[in-house]
């Protein structure tokens, strides 16, 4: 549970840095690239129902 815990911080403060870097390096804005990185953290809620629906069609046969 700690660990989990401590892998959630790690991960926001890595999005953290990726938006200084992102709006230093790019010259966007921060809210354009928040929307960015939201879009692109919705795509594993999709590809996260296909893989299980693929593991489930495995174990099925």
């Amino acid at each position: 549970m700690l660990r989990d815990a401590g892998m959630n911080l790690f991960l926001a403060g890595t999005q953290s840095l990726s938006i200084v870097f992102l709006s230093r390096t790019t010259g966007l804005d921060a809210g354009s690239i928040g929307v960015l990185i939201a879009l692109v953290g919705t795509g594993g809620a999709p590809g996260g129902a296909v893989a299980s629906r693929r593991g489930s069609k495995a174990d099925h046969g």
